[in-house]
């Protein structure tokens, strides 16, 4: 009888292609997890800067109301009653591999239209622009995350 050492070819067939099937079910759970992360962090940015807002106008800091202006791919801290896109006092937070879907029409501005701003009251802290706004991926639009904005100024993410 002759001793065999080593593997057939088939043997390594199976062995290499386990591995690749390995491989490709964990880079595609890895990718789909990265991307809600993503989602994840950028509505938890944009509910920081949001409580932020609402801190600001009720500690009545400058004076003023404070307010965040959306747009598609940033949102943009102001302070006053309206944003106005010349102020060198805006801070200006852009998106990274998300998108915020529809700011235009993501809240009520009071007087029975639709806008893309959030103004929050000095010194209460309220807010008449009610509404959800969504934060979706570029590469995936499915994935989504929304933040919602009450009339008492309460900010959730369900």
């Amino acid at each position: 009888m002759k001793n065999k050492l080593g593997f057939t070819l088939v043997e390594v067939l199976v062995a290499l292609f386990i591995a690749v099937l390995i491989y490709v079910l964990s880079t595609t759970a890895y990718k789909n997890w990265q991307k809600q992360v993503q989602i994840s962090n950028s509505a938890d940015e944009l509910r920081s800067s949001l409580f932020r807002a609402q801190q600001l106008a009720t500690a009545s800091a400058d004076n003023a109301s404070w307010g965040i202006h959306m747009e598609t791919d940033r949102y943009v801290l102001f302070s006053g009653d309206f944003y106005n896109v010349s102020d060198p006092n805006n801070k200006e937070s852009i998106l990274q591999g998300t998108q915020i879907f529809s700011p235009g029409s993501s809240f009520a501005d009071g007087v029975g239209g639709y806008g893309p701003d959030v103004v929050f009251a000095k010194l209460t802290g309220q807010t008449v622009n009610t509404g959800t706004v969504s934060i979706i991926t570029l590469v995936q639009p499915s994935n989504t995350s929304t933040v919602t904005i009450n009339s008492s100024g309460q900010i959730d993410i369900p």
